[in-house]
């Protein structure tokens, strides 16, 4: 129990250092409040993004006394701007007297709702993680989490947190970093998979429902579209269940978690006069969304697109008179607006990554995708979910959509405009469209999770104005006070059984899912909990420079984030220098080739290697051939069994 409160301190913590340094920022910037504290995480993930990539360059070492030395001077810049901005303000006797203290209880209640809200929503998805994981220890083993896991522990050892350079040893090339980054603030008092765990638990438990309440209150909602938007945001696989504690897309999840705070900040800037300012944090959003993931940015790009488009259409129609004149300055704006994404077919990263081969289906019934929030033609994997589960909380968003629609909101309506238009275009058959989803490899199911966002906010302020018309309706009947409270009550309790009806199915998948990732795996465990136990032994004894090699599914790609020693492959895929590409493909050649042994004393170290007898050999031979047929008769000498798993010293190449 304490070590579970341990992890949950921990990523509330995490959550703050996200969160507070940018909206201090933002209030010093003359910001308002809620505009500074819905936008705070994604200036501060852009601030420290960009930091991690010039921290690098100058060859500073990105680790908790750097980077909490960066974060405390936005904060403390903020926060001392923001002071002397309160003090030069001059204050108008009787301003706002009237009706304060009214105005000051009802805020207080709606700042209630959205803590309730949060707290609730948040507390109980952290409390099935806990029951499903068992430990904070626990580590998933699911396609992407070798490499989340290798990142944390990479950039606690390199000291390089940069987007551009951290993951090269790991994948290759460039990976969006910056979620990993806040992880020096824990890996000094915890092992990765505890880090990790915290790290997940602050998105799903903290940041999520927390930014969920925070679009609610900005789009206009009272008391129960606050309580209830953060529990009809986590109504649906998508996330956290798809996305985070099955498949470990952190990046991805990263963004998608920041997204309704920063969908809030948007619907707040539409209502102040469009200037510079609110042009220029705009920016600053959609670049703290592109490095959190890039595909998130380019969501943010297309949205930004037509959210401009909107926005000076009324002044190009006013400057422009009529006829011919008025006619062209609107083509010339829908072409300006739509620039950017005319352009992203013609990147030639983009359209490879859109054409990323995905199972295709029949495309009629799949057009039904974002309306079902769900693909009806094939049962999301590996847990069977009803092909309906999700067309409540739908119709209840679409009812709220257009409610918000008649408001004059055009930010969330114009953001699942967007959204709903990706979806389809990930269904499309193959074409220039598909570079405008390639940010997110044409992968539907994000897409529908940044729809889910869009949704879960609409349909709670449709609740929230359905409850207040049966209040109103409850007013005009003028009943007795006895029954006045008992019709009053008896509504809520309609509004919550509904959000429980929507909500509840939702709780089973998600801790199936994490399940799957975590415990009831689709595949051989990477490694067994008695392994990992053995591995912490086995490899607190080995010297400093030990370097293991093995195929990454077999455990070996763990060996860095439960030893201090470090591997030669750490994800999926063969990855890296020449020589260890090589090594990949012919480390079986031991005694035929001494290329083989040539690459090794380039790569240094005292070479080890994994062996796995769980692992199927036809996996091994696809992905990594060279692991697939070693003779360990001669030249590699047994040093500890670990369950299932043997470690050896190679010593063909002494």
């Amino acid at each position: 129990m304490t070590a579970w409160a341990a992890l949950v301190l921990a990523a509330v913590g995490i959550s703050l250092l996200i969160l507070v340094p940018g909206a201090l920022v933002l209030v010093g910037a003359g910001a308002d409040r809620a505009v500074a504290l819905a936008a705070g995480a994604t200036v501060t993930v852009a601030c420290a993004g960009v930091a991690a990539v010039a921290l690098s360059r100058l060859g500073i070492p990105w680790d908790a006394r750097t980077a909490g030395a960066l974060l405390v001077a936005m904060g403390g810049a903020g926060a001392i701007a923001g002071v002397l901005r309160r003090r030069r303000r001059t204050t108008a006797a009787g301003r706002h007297g009237a009706g304060a203290a009214g105005g000051a209880a009802h805020g207080r209640r709606a700042v209630a709702a959205s803590i309730v809200g949060a707290v609730t929503a948040g507390g109980v998805q952290a409390g099935l993680f806990a029951k499903v994981t068992g430990t904070p220890r626990a580590l998933l083993q699911n396609t992407d989490a070798m490499v989340q896991l290798n990142l944390i522990e990479e950039i606690r050892r390199s000291a390089d947190a940069s987007t551009l350079t951290a993951a090269m040893p790991i994948t290759g090339g460039s990976y969006p970093t910056v979620w990993h980054s806040f992880s020096v603030f824990l890996t000094p008092f915890a092992g990765t998979p505890f880090v990790f765990n915290a790290m997940v638990v602050s998105l799903f438990a903290v940041l999520y429902p927390a930014g969920m309440a925070m679009l609610a209150a900005a789009a206009g909602g009272g008391p129960a579209a606050r309580l209830s938007a953060p529990w009809l945001g986590l109504a649906a696989c998508w996330f956290p269940g798809s996305m985070l504690t099955f498949n470990a897309q952190a990046s991805g999840s990263f963004a998608i978690t920041l997204i309704p705070a920063a969908l809030a900040a948007v619907v707040l800037l539409w209502r102040e006069a469009f200037n510079w300012h609110s042009l220029l944090l705009g920016a600053v959003i959609v670049l703290g969304l592109a490095i959190a993931s890039p595909g998130a940015g380019q969501w943010a790009v297309l949205v930004a697109c037509v959210l401009l488009f909107v926005r000076l259409l009324p002044r190009v129609r006013a400057a422009g008179g009529a006829g011919l004149r008025r006619a062209s300055m609107t083509l010339g704006l829908a072409v300006l607006a739509a620039l950017p994404v005319l352009m992203m077919p013609a990147v030639p990263r983009l359209m490879a990554m859109g054409s990323f081969p995905r199972g295709e289906g029949p495309l009629w019934p799949r057009l039904l995708t974002p309306l079902l929030l769900n693909d009806p033609t094939v049962s999301t994997w590996p847990v069977a979910t009803p092909v309906l589960s999700y067309l409540p909380l739908s119709l209840l968003g679409i009812a709220g959509a257009v409610l918000t629609r008649r408001r004059g909101d055009r930010v969330l309506t114009g953001a699942l405009a967007v959204t709903v238009a990706c979806v389809w275009i990930t269904i499309l058959p193959e074409g220039p469209w598909w570079a405008l989803v390639g940010g997110w490899w044409r992968d539907y199911p994000r897409y529908l999770a940044v729809e889910v966002i869009c949704l879960a906010a609409t349909g709670a302020i449709a609740l929230d104005v359905a409850i207040a018309w049966a209040q109103r309706r409850l007013v005009r009947a003028q009943p007795g006070p006895p029954a006045r409270r008992a019709r009053a009550a008896a509504i809520w309790l309609v509004a919550v059984v509904l959000v429980a009806a929507v909500c509840v199915p939702n709780l089973g998948t998600f801790r199936q899912l994490t399940a799957r990732g975590y415990v009831v795996l689709v595949h051989p465990p990477w490694v067994t909990e008695q392994e990992a136990r053995r591995m912490e032994a086995v490899g607190a004894g080995l010297p400093e420079d030990a370097v293991v090699y093995g195929f990454p599914q077999s455990g070996a790609g763990l060996i860095p984030v439960l030893t201090p020693a470090n591997s030669v492959h750490r994800s999926w895929s063969p990855t890296g220098t020449w020589d260890e590409r090589f090594i990949a493909e012919h480390f079986d050649e031991f005694g035929t080739d001494p290329r083989v042994c040539e690459a090794v004393r380039r790569i240094g170290g005292t070479p080890y290697y994994y062996d796995d007898s769980d692992i199927a050999d036809l996996e091994r031979w696809m992905y990594f051939p060279g692991y697939d047929q070693v003779d360990l008769d001669a030249g590699f000498e047994l040093v500890a069994t670990l369950d299932s798993a043997r470690l050896y010293r190679v010593t063909a190449c002494d």
